[in-house]
Formats: structure tokens, sequence, C-alpha cells
């Protein structure tokens, strides 16, 4: 009876020891598959994320691949405008037309330009106005009629009213200027 008792028990032992054995293999699994995935969808993420990194830096690239550009036809505009404005004051100051030189040496008096001044109230400043001042202001340097300008104004800013702004650009008193007809 006592072998009979420690057969028993040592069946049970065996059986429970499989039975922890094969827990321990199913949880060992589990985890495993778990891990996996996370692995997989971490992955799936940071490749994701390195496309979009990659796009962005094509992107930027390609931006600064513009900027130049960009800043070579800012360059021109600068330039031209230099030379129109250093005509402008050419004919006001000497009555030489047809000539643009230098800037006058420091310490010259140059000659005092008409203010651009809103038709609205004072302190009352809208943006859309200004740029559309500044750009009639550089038509009308440029040598473009008061039609044309106006037109550009209507159409391009959508200004009902331009008669204010060219009014000023186009001042009576300026060399050059065209009188209103």
């Amino acid at each position: 009876m006592a072998n009979a008792m420690k057969q028993d028990a040592e069946q049970y032992a065996s059986a429970r020891r499989r039975e922890a054995d094969e827990e321990t293999e199913r949880r060992l699994r589990e985890a495993r598959e778990r891990a996996d995935r996370m692995v997989q969808e971490r992955v799936l993420r940071m490749s994701e994320l390195s496309d979009s990194i990659v796009a962005r830096s094509e992107s930027v690239l390609d931006r600064l691949g513009q900027t130049e550009e960009v800043r070579r036809q800012l360059d021109e505009l600068v330039r031209s405008l230099g030379q129109a404005a250093q005509q402008l004051s050419d004919e006001l100051g000497e009555g030489h037309p047809e000539r643009v030189g230098p800037m006058p040496p420091p310490g010259e008096p140059r000659p005092a330009l008409r203010p651009v001044e809103s038709p609205e109230e004072p302190g009352e400043r809208d943006e859309h106005l200004e740029n559309a001042r500044l750009v009639a202001l550089q038509m009308a340097v440029a040598g473009r009629s008061r039609e044309e300008v106006g037109a550009h104004l209507r159409d391009d800013f959508h200004v009902e009213d331009p008669e204010p702004i060219l009014e000023k650009i186009f001042a009576e008193d300026l060399p050059g200027a065209q009188p209103q007809g």
C-alpha cells in the first residue's frame, strides 16, 4: 500500500509538472505573440513617421531650391526699384530725365517728395490699400499712365474709387506728371 501511494503521488506530481510546463509554455507563447505584435506596430509606426519625415524633407529641399529663384527675382526687383527711384530723384533734382546716375553725395539736399496720404481717417491704415498705393507708386515711377494705374487698382486690388490714390501719386506739381484728362 505504501508503494501504491508513492506511485500515485509520483504520478500526481508528474501530471502537475506537465500541466505547469504546458501553462508556462502557453504563457510564453502568448507573451511572444504580444511582443511580436507590438514590435510590428512600432515598426509600422516608425515606417510611417520616417515616410512623413522624408516627404517633409523633400518639401523643404524643394522650397530651398525655389528660394534661390525667389531671391534672384527680389534682387532684380530691388535693383529695378532703385534705378527707378534714382531716375525719379535725378528728374526732380536736376531736370535731366535721360540721365540715370549715382545718388547725390551725402550732405547735398535732395528734392522734397510729396507723401502719399491715406484717404481714410488718420490712424486707420488698411494694409490692402497700403499695398495698392505702393504698387500704384511703383507703376507710376515705371512710366505707366494714370489710366493704366487706375485700371490696375480697380481690377487687381478691387479699389472702387482709385482717384484719391491717383491724385496723390500723379500730383500736378511733380515733373513728368500727366495732367488729369
